[in-house]
């Protein structure tokens, strides 16, 4: 799992550690998972260890969170996509991101990214749950289901 970070919108956001929530979901239901974190703003080092963490995986998830804003997160996922293991695609904040990568297996939209949302959105991978729901919003590019 590559977990490309946001600063909070605003103070009223809660200041939970949504890395952490994340990854201990993650690593719960898929206990081989390994994960990285990838900030807004990324050093050198973090991005290259996104992607040495891909070469010996069987998928990769890759969560993002505004990343048509963010630039790095949108190049490191347009990489990844044209890569040799499938991309599950978990836009977690806004759902504009659903476009960006029209080359992922699956591309999952949470509509933000509180804890309980990236709990239910590692239950639906996990199988536990049934994705649903229709974006309360038009989104760019092809339908998303």
């Amino acid at each position: 799992m590559i977990d490309c970070q946001r600063a909070r919108s605003s103070i009223a956001e809660d200041p939970v550690d949504r890395a952490a929530v994340l990854r201990d979901a993650v690593t719960a239901a898929f206990p081989r998972a390994v994960s990285a974190t990838v900030a807004a703003e990324p050093v050198p080092a973090e991005l290259e260890r996104a992607r040495a963490l891909t070469e010996g995986c069987d998928a990769i998830l890759l969560v993002t969170r505004d990343a048509e804003q963010v630039e790095h997160h949108a190049r490191l996922g347009r990489e990844l996509v044209m890569g040799p293991r499938p991309l599950v695609h978990a836009a977690v904040r806004a759902p504009f991101d659903a476009h960006l990568f029209p080359g992922a297996a699956a591309t999952l939209l949470t509509y933000g990214d509180p804890p309980v949302s990236l709990r239910a959105l590692v239950d639906v991978l996990a199988g536990r749950a049934q994705a649903h729901g229709i974006p309360p919003v038009t989104l760019p590019g092809p339908p998303v289901a």
